[in-house]
């Protein structure tokens, strides 16, 4: 690893209180050492060194920081910062291999206030409106005295009472859930991913300081409900995180970003197709609005900015690696660019 390589006084010297295990910790949470098996027990001091370096290596790589296997500032400020619950996958693309076998799907908030439940619905509004999903309210069906009530909506929101370790909301899921919250700050909350069909969880950390107003209004002090439910609703649907500090799905908590970006939109689309409405409209081509150009009967069109000269593509002299194929389409991203090709034509 040369000059990369991270010793003990780089660990506790660069930032404290990060010290070796927890670092090492917090890397092994989020999915960044190669074997889940890895312990610090079961290595020597320089082994695990070397282990929490290449973790350390992945964790920059994939958030873009500055890449020297140490912790350094902007590695450090960016560990800092709340965020969701699930893993990150650096390995893969950022769709689960798992979703849903269903356009139609029910949600249900429970012990949630109007204003909460109203919050809910303006977040699965977002998604489908991008999406071919549909979402409906799931209203409980009371069950004779003595009798189980078998009938589960696909969606479940609900706040934890308890530090660290808890239990799923009977209703949806059984039994401790396999992830914890840490209390006020860092972990803020966690969804699901699909699987086969059943009830998805998605649980808030009830000790954070939470605020269910307008997103441009969030208080220094409070963290917005809106943003977070928005993205975990995209982890019950089938999507990973993302590296790209604009999307929704980002794991850092960044404030008031309350729509969906190109970068999220892909994704939905990806596994679940484009709704109707949006067949034969461009797909936008800035990361920061969820507005798409006028409709025209060219799917394969893009317009850049005024500003902006689309290169060519045949002459670009740089290796183009990163493709999508989707709903009978190609997609070809360069920089901040995207060519779409109807492979129907």
């Amino acid at each position: 690893m040369g000059e990369s390589f991270m010793s003990a006084s780089d660990i506790t010297s660069s930032a404290k209180p990060y010290d070796e295990s927890k670092i090492q910790s917090y890397l092994e949470q989020f999915g960044y050492f190669a074997s889940a098996s890895t312990k610090l027990g079961n290595a020597s001091h320089a082994e695990s060194l070397i282990e929490i370096n290449e973790a350390l290596i992945r964790f920059q790589e994939y958030y873009n920081l500055p890449v020297d296997g140490t912790l350094n500032q902007e590695t450090l400020d960016l560990i800092k910062q709340p965020r969701c619950g699930n893993k990150d996958n650096p390995t893969a693309y950022r769709v689960h291999y798992q979703k849903w076998n269903k356009t139609n799907l029910k949600w249900y908030f429970s012990l949630a206030t109007n204003e909460m439940k109203e919050l809910a619905q303006k977040a699965f509004d977002q998604w489908e409106s991008v999406s071919n999903l549909k979402f409906e309210y799931w209203h409980s069906q009371p069950s004779a005295v003595g009798e189980y009530n078998s009938v589960k909506p696909d969606i479940l929101i609900s706040f934890s009472n308890t530090l660290f370790q808890h239990n799923h909301n009977s209703r949806c899921q059984k039994g401790i859930c396999s992830s914890s919250f840490d209390g006020k700050g860092n972990v803020l909350a966690h969804g699901f991913f699909p699987n086969n069909d059943e009830c998805l969880g998605i649980h808030f950390d009830k000790s954070e300081n939470w605020y269910f107003g307008e997103s441009s209004n969030t208080p220094d002090d409070q963290t917005n409900f809106y943003t977070v439910l928005l993205h975990e609703i995209g982890h019950t649907l089938g999507i990973e995180h993302s590296a790209n500090n604009n999307s929704i799905m980002y794991a850092y908590y960044k404030g008031d970003i309350d729509k969906l970006t190109r970068d999220d939109m892909w994704a939905i689309q990806y596994l679940y197709g484009r709704p109707e409405r949006l067949k034969y409209e461009s797909i936008p081509t800035t990361t920061t609005t969820t507005t798409t150009s006028n409709t025209t009967k060219k799917p394969i069109t893009l317009t850049p900015r005024k500003t902006d000269s689309l290169p060519d593509l045949c002459s670009l002299s740089e290796t183009i690696n990163t493709f999508l194929t989707a709903n009978h389409k190609l997609y070809i991203f360069y920089k901040k660019y995207v060519w779409i090709v109807n492979l129907k034509t």
